[in-house]
């Protein structure tokens, strides 16, 4: 469903996490050395994340399995929890544009993110936009790129931009339901 970073929007209490294959999940933190939580098919309390987060504003968690890239999301405290799935893609998949070590460009990636969103809550969305498309040019497999490109054009009120990010995020991550659904409103008239 998800590759890459994401933001979780939902109503439940529970954090459910899946993966092929199966992978570890770690919270990550800025301060410390990063917590393992379990291994997917994963479930855990938002409380229990809370309180293994150090008390900051955002969340960041990484799926990890060997040989695989791994898969960052971020997502703000208040957010409540909902179900994610992963499919991790293979290490050399993202070797095609530069000689970067898979886990180098996951970091990359990751960091690049929650600098993006940043400057999305900072209200300097051209800022964050061409962070992005210079991302994007950067890591081109990465739909996570689309889809914040797709964001910003519909808080532009750019639908029909929209629609073609989230297109290419779909052709990269098709099992993307997230985007499948935005992309499904968007085209219906309903941002």
């Amino acid at each position: 469903m998800v590759s890459g970073c994401s933001t979780i929007v939902g109503q439940q209490e529970i954090l459910e996490i899946h993966s092929s294959p199966r992978a570890h999940v770690y919270l990550m933190s800025e301060s410390s050395t990063p917590v393992r939580l379990g291994t997917t098919p994963f479930k855990i309390k938002s409380d229990e994340v809370f309180s293994k987060n150090n008390a900051s504003s955002l969340i960041r968690l990484r799926v990890s399995s060997p040989g695989h890239v791994d898969e960052w999301f971020l997502f703000d405290a208040k957010n409540t929890f909902g179900k994610l799935s992963f499919r991790l893609r293979p290490s050399e998949w993202w070797n095609d544009k530069s000689n970067i070590s898979p886990s180098r460009v996951a970091q990359l990636i990751g960091s690049s993110v929650r600098d993006v969103y940043k400057l999305i809550r900072q209200g300097k969305n051209s800022e964050a936009r061409r962070d992005i498309e210079r991302l994007q040019k950067q890591f081109p497999h990465a739909p996570i790129f689309y889809d914040l490109l797709g964001s910003l054009s519909v808080l532009d009120n750019n639908n029909d931009q929209a629609i073609r990010y989230y297109e290419q995020s779909l052709k990269l991550s098709p099992d993307n339901r997230e985007t499948a659904e935005t992309l499904e409103k968007l085209k219906r008239g309903n941002p």
